[in-house]
C-alpha cells in the first residue's frame, strides 16, 4: 500500500477485523489519554481521529487477539519443526492473519473469545517465539513510522478468523465460562517436537512449588456471577486466597502430605510461606508497576525466581541473610510495592482465580536481596510506640466530632474501592477515641448515605476491627483532650493547602520527617537541574576532577579532532579502567564493609554520523593496544623459547635412546616447560560463549570494544521482545563475579570474574530505532552515556604521546580528595550528558513527562510548596483515582533533580507534601516560567472562549 495514507491504513485494519486507536505521530504512545480503551473498527469514529491527527499512527489492541510473535532470529527450520508442524497436523495455517516486522519480529494473529485473556509468554515452543499478552502489550499498525522507518506490513489479504480451540489451548488462553479449566494450568512445553499440550494439575504445581518453598492450601475462586459489582468480586477475589489450614504450623515441603492435602481439595490454590525470604509483591492495581519501573532507571535488581500473579503484577524472590529479619508491610518500597517476608506467604504458578493464573515469568534461581532493598525496608517508617494504645477514652466530645465528620468530610465510595475506603472512615472514628461499637454504629450509617448500602455488612465487622489493629497512630491522637494537644475544637475544613503554607507555618512540619523549608537555601546540598528538553545542555569536563594525565589526553586530542574534551576524557577513563584487576572491589563507604562493587565501566558515546566519534574512542584505546601488544610480543618470546626447550629435549631423548639416566642427568634441575599464557584485554566482536572461554584465559578482564553500539544491541537475543540467553551473560559482566555457561555438546565454562568493561559510539537516531524493541531488564541504562559535540574541524599538530609510558597500577586505597574529585565528575560532568541522552536524544519516558509538567506548574505559579492534592486537581492526567499512586513516584523524580524535598506523609507512610528548591525560582529558569505562564494562560483563554461560544 505505498503512498496509502494513514487513515486508509487505519481503515484496512478495521477492515480485517482489527480494533484500531490513535497514536502520537512517530510514537508509540496513545494520542490521547486512555486512547487504547476507546479503540474500534467504526469506520466514522476512525476518520474523525485522523481527521484531527493525520499523521498519527495505528495502535491495534490486542484485548482481543491471539498473538504469536516470531522473532527475527527465528529460522525457517526451527519455525517447521515447532509452530509449523503443529499447523499441519491441525489442517495448516488457514485463516491466520499475519502482521510482517523485518527489523522487529512477524505476528501471527487469532481472534480470541470474547472475555477470554491470554497472559504473555516468553520462550513459547522456542525462544524464538513468545505470545502477546491480551491485557498490556501494544501492536503497532502497517503505516506507522518509528524514527523514520515503518516497521510492519501485512504479509496476506486475509481477515481476522477465530483462533482454533487446540491452538487457545496450548497457549493457555484462559476462557471465562470454561468450567473445564479450574484445576489445571498450562505447562510450559519443550521446543523439541510439539505434539499436544501438556496441562498440570494443582498437586503437580504444589509439588513444584514445593521444592523452593514450604506450601499450603489455599481456598480457590468461586465465580459471584455475571451481575455482580466490582466488590462483590474483589471479595471473591480475597476469599480465593484464604487459607485452608492453621498455614503458620503445618506449611511443609513433604510431598506425602502435600499428596494429601491436594487429593482432598484437587481445586486448592498454592499458597507459598515466604518465612526467610524476602519477596517483593508488584501489584499492578495499585500502582506497583509504575513504581517499580521508577526504581529500575535508579537501583538494580538482581535477576532471581519472578512469578506473574494473576492481576498482572509479579512476585520477586530474594533469599535474606541471616540476621536481617524484616516485617511484612504495605507500599513498603512505594505506592503498590508491598513486602512478604517471615510470617507472610503468596500465591505460587498454578494458583487460579477469575480464569487467571499465577505463572513462573522466568526459570531463574532465587537470588540474595540486595543490601538496597534490605536498607529500605528497614528503612520504612515504623509504628510509633504508642500505636494502636488508647490514649483517651471515648465521651460525647469523641462521638460528635466523628459524627461532624462523617456528615461534612468523609469521602463517598466507588464501586471497586468500597472496603479502602470504609477502612479509612473507621481509622478516623479511632483517631476521634471513639469505640469499636460506635465505630461500627456510625460506618453503618455511612454506608447508607455515602455508598447507598452497597458495602458488605457480613465484613463490615471485619473491617472495623482492622482499623483498630493496624494503626501507625495511638486511638484517641485527634481528640481534644489527647496529651500534647490544646482543648481546641478541630476544623479540618480550614486546613490549609501546601501552597498556601509560609515560612511560619512550614516550621510546624512533622519534625520526624527530615525535610528542607522552602525558604532555606542553606538546607539544599545541591542546585536544581536544568530539566526542560529545550534547555538541556551535556555539560564540559570540569577542571581537576581527572588525573593530570587523562585531562592532558582528553585536551590534546580535542584540539586535534574538533571536539569537546569530556568525550576523550570519558572514553579514556572506561579504557584504563578495564586495565583495573577484575578482582579488585571498591567499597563504596568508609565503615559499610559490604558495600562493594567492582570498577567496570560501560561507556556510549553518542553522536551523529561524520562527528569524529570513531576516532575519539581509538585515541583512548591507543594506551590499552599498545599494552596488548606488548603482552603479544612477551607471548612469543616465551612461545618460542618453550618450543627451542622442546626441541632440546627430544633432541637428547633420541640421542639417548635406550639410556634414560643419560637424559635425566642433561636436563636435571630443569622444569618442563610450560605453555605462556595468551593475554588479551581487546575483543570486537565474539558470542557471549567465546567471551566466557576469554575470561577463564584472563581473569583479570575484558575490554569488549564496539564501533557501532546499535550492531551489538540489535544482534542481542536479550533486545527481541522476550529476551534471549545473552542478556543473563552481559548483565553479569557488567557485575563481576561468578558465571557458568552449560554447554550441550562439551563440558561446562565456570568463569570466576564475568567482568567486561564496553566502550563504543552509536548514532542518536539509532538508538530511538531500537528503543521500541529493546526489553526493559535495565541493561541501556547501565551505560554511561556521553555526549560528543564537534566543534571544528580540528588542528593538524603532534600528538601527545606521553600517555603511553604513565599507565601504572591503581592505588590500594582511595584518598578523600579522589573521592571528592570523582563526586564532582560524576555529578557536575556524567549527569548532565544522562540527563540530556534520556530526555533529549532517547526521548522522556512517561514519568519524565510528568514530572516536567509538575516542575512547569511549580514555575508558572511561584510555588514555594506542593501537594499531591494541588497536583492531582490541576494536572488532569493524573486526576483519576487509579493513576493518584503515580503522584509520588513522579515527584521521586523531580527530587532525584533536586527540585523538590518531602516535608510531609500522611497517616498510611505516603508522602503527599513537598517543598520546593527555592533555587528553582533565582532566575535561572525566569525564561521557561515565562513561557509556562503563558501557555498556561492561553490554555485558559481558549477554554473561556470555548464557553462563552
Amino acid at each position: 500500500m505505498t503512498g496509502t495514507t494513514n487513515v486508509e491504513h487505519a481503515l484496512d485494519a478495521a477492515r480485517r477485523g482489527l480494533r484500531v486507536y490513535p497514536l502520537a505521530a512517530n510514537a508509540e504512545e496513545p494520542a490521547f489519554p486512555e486512547a487504547d480503551t476507546a479503540a474500534t473498527a467504526d469506520e466514522s469514529q476512525i476518520r474523525e481521529w485522523w481527521a484531527l491527527w493525520p499523521d498519527a499512527n495505528i495502535g491495534i489492541a490486542t484485548d482481543n487477539l491471539l498473538a504469536i510473535r516470531i522473532d527475527p532470529r527465528c529460522t525457517d527450520e526451527v519455525f517447521r519443526d515447532t509452530l509449523g508442524t503443529l499447523f499441519q497436523q491441525h489442517g495448516g495455517r488457514t485463516g491466520s492473519l499475519v502482521l510482517v516486522g523485518e527489523l522487529v519480529g512477524s505476528y501471527v494473529m487469532f481472534e480470541l473469545p470474547a472475555g477470554a485473556l491470554v497472559q504473555g509468554q516468553s520462550n513459547f515452543l522456542s525462544e524464538h517465539m513468545s505470545i502477546l499478552s491480551s491485557v498490556d502489550d501494544v501492536l503497532i499498525g502497517p503505516g506507522s513510522t518509528i524514527n523514520g522507518l515503518a516497521p510492519y506490513r501485512f504479509h496476506n489479504e486475509r481477515s481476522l478468523s477465530p483462533a482454533p480451540p487446540w491452538l487457545m489451548q496450548m497457549c493457555g488462553v484462559e476462557l471465562p465460562e470454561s468450567k473445564t479449566m479450574t484445576n489445571v494450568v498450562p505447562l510450559k512445553r519443550p521446543a523439541a517436537a510439539p505434539t499436544a499440550a501438556p496441562m498440570k494439575t494443582k498437586l503437580e504445581w504444589a509439588l513444584e512449588a514445593s521444592h523452593h518453598v514450604p506450601v499450603h492450601p489455599c481456598r480457590w475462586y468461586v465465580d459471584p456471577g455475571p451481575d455482580a459489582n466490582p466488590d462483590e468480586r474483589k471479595k471473591a477475589i480475597r476469599a480465593a486466597k484464604e487459607p485452608l489450614t492453621k498455614w503458620k504450623d503445618l506449611a511443609t515441603q513433604d510431598s506425602e502430605q502435600i499428596r494429601k492435602w491436594w487429593g482432598q481439595w484437587p481445586d486448592a490454590n498454592i499458597g507459598g510461606v515466604t518465612n526467610q525470604l524476602l519477596v517483593l509483591d508488584v501489584d499492578k492495581q495499585n500502582g506497583g508497576c509504575e513504581t517499580f519501573e521508577f526504581f529500575r532507571l535508579v537501583e538494580d535488581f538482581p535477576e532471581t525466581m519472578t512469578n506473574n500473579t494473576q492481576g498482572g503484577g509479579q512476585h520477586l524472590f530474594y533469599v535474606m541473610r541471616a540476621g536481617e529479619p524484616l516485617k511484612n508491610g504495605t507500599h513498603t518500597l512505594g505506592p503498590g510495592i508491598d513486602v512478604k517476608t517471615d510470617g507472610g506467604y503468596v500465591l505460587m504458578p498454578g494458583s487460579t482465580i477469575g480464569g487467571r493464573s499465577y505463572t513462573r515469568a522466568n526459570d531463574a534461581p532465587i537470588a540474595f536481596a540486595p543490601t538496597w532493598i534490605v536498607e529500605q525496608c528497614k528503612n520504612a517508617k515504623p509504628k510509633a510506640s504508642a500505636a494502636g494504645k488508647r490514649i483517651v477514652e471515648e465521651d460525647d466530645i469523641a462521638i460528635e466530632l466523628f459524627t461532624k465528620w462523617i456528615r461534612d468530610r468523609a469521602p463517598y465510595a466507588e464501586l471497586g474501592k468500597i472496603d479502602d475506603t470504609t477502612f479509612i472512615v473507621c481509622a478516623r472514628g479511632y483517631d476521634f477515641a471513639c469505640s469499636p461499637e460506635t465505630v461500627y454504629e456510625k460506618a453503618l450509617g455511612w454506608n447508607e448515605t455515602h455508598c447507598n448500602g452497597l458495602g458488605d455488612l457480613e465484613r463490615l465487622a471485619v473491617v472495623v476491627e482492622s482499623a483498630g489493629r493496624n494503626r501507625q497512630r495511638p486511638i484517641g491522637c485527634d481528640h481534644p483532650l489527647a496529651p500534647g494537644f490544646d482543648a481546641v475544637e478541630i476544623d479540618e475544613s480550614k486546613a490549609p493547602l501546601a501552597a498556601e503554607i509560609d515560612e511560619s507555618e512550614a516550621a510546624a512540619v512533622d519534625a520526624t520527617i527530615p525535610t528542607a523549608r522552602s525558604g532555606d537555601v542553606r538546607a539544599w546540598e545541591n542546585e536544581p537541574n536544568a530539566i526542560f528538553v529545550d534547555h538541556l545542555k551535556p555539560g564540559d569536563l570540569p577542571a581537576g576532577v581527572l588525573p593530570e594525565v587523562v585531562e592532558q589526553f582528553a585536551h590534546d586530542s580535542a584540539r586535534r579532532l574538533g571536539v569537546d574534551a569530556g568525550a576523550p576524557a570519558a572514553a579514556l577513563v572506561t579504557a584504563l579502567g578495564s586495565l583495573v584487576p577484575a578482582g579488585n572491589r571498591l567499597q563504596m563507604r568508609q565503615r559499610d564493609t559490604k558495600w562493594t562493587v567492582k570498577p567496570i565501566l560501560w561507556t556510549a558515546i553518542i553522536a551523529p554520523s561524520g562527528s569524529n566519534k570513531s576516532a575519539t574512542i581509538n585515541a583512548a584505546m591507543d594506551p590499552v593496544k599498545t599494552l596488548q601488544q606488548k603482552w603479544r610480543k612477551t607471548f612469543t618470546a616465551d612461545e618460542h623459547k618453550r618450543k627451542l626447550d622442546e626441541t632440546r629435549r627430544a633432541t637428547a631423548e633420541k640421542a639417548g635412546k635406550g639410556k634414560p639416566e643419560s637424559t635425566d642427568q642433561v636436563f636435571e634441575g630443569e622444569a618442563e616447560p610450560e605453555k605462556p599464557r595468551f593475554r588479551q584485554k581487546i575483543y570486537n566482536d565474539a558470542t557471549t560463549e567465546a567471551l566466557a572461554v576469554a575470561l577463564c584465559e584472563n581473569p583479570e578482564g575484558l575490554l569488549y570494544h564496539a564501533d557501532e553500539l546499535a550492531g551489538w544491541l540489535a544482534g542481542m537475543d536479550a533486545y527481541r521482545a522476550k529476551g534471549g540467553k545473552d542478556r543473563a551473560f552481559w548483565l553479569q559482566a557488567k557485575e563481576g563475579g561468578d558465571f557458568i555457561v552449560n554447554r550441550k555438546l562439551s563440558e561446562r565454562i565456570c568463569v570466576e570474574n564475568c567482568a567486561i568493561s564496553v566502550l563504543g559510539g552509536i548514532q542518536p537516531d539509532k538508538i530511538k530505532a531500537l528503543k521500541t524493541s529493546m526489553s526493559d531488564d535495565g541493561l541501556l541504562q547501565r551505560f554511561t552515556p556521553i555526549v560528543l559535540h564537534r566543534r571544528d574541524s580540528g588542528a593538524d599538530i603532534n600528538p601527545d604521546t606521553s600517555l603511553d609510558e604513565r599507565v601504572g597500577t591503581p592505588p590500594a586505597s582511595i584518598s578523600r580528595d579522589t573521592a571528592v574529585r570523582a563526586r564532582r565528575y560524576l555529578t557536575k560532568f556524567v549527569y548532565s550528558h544522562a540527563l540530556t541522552f534520556y530526555l533529549k536524544d532517547l526521548g522522556a519516558s512517561t514519568m519524565d513527562e510528568h514530572a516536567l509538567w509538575i516542575a512547569g506548574f511549580v514555575l508558572a505559579r511561584g510555588l514555594p510548596a506542593i501537594s499531591s492534592r494541588d497536583i492531582y486537581r490541576a494536572y488532569p492526567a493524573l486526576k483519576s483515582p487509579e493513576k493518584r499512586s503515580l503522584i509520588m513516584a513522579t515527584m521521586r523524580v523531580l527530587e532525584m533533580h533536586d527540585w523538590v524535598k518531602p516535608a510531609h506523609i500522611d497517616r498510611h507512610g505516603a508522602e503527599d507534601r513537598w517543598t520546593v528548591n527555592p533555587a528553582v525560582h533565582d532566575g535561572r529558569f525566569a525564561e521557561i516560567a515565562a513561557t509556562e505562564r503563558s501557555r498556561r494562560d492561553g490554555v485558559q483563554e481558549r477554554i473561556k472562549l470555548g464557553a462563552a461560544a
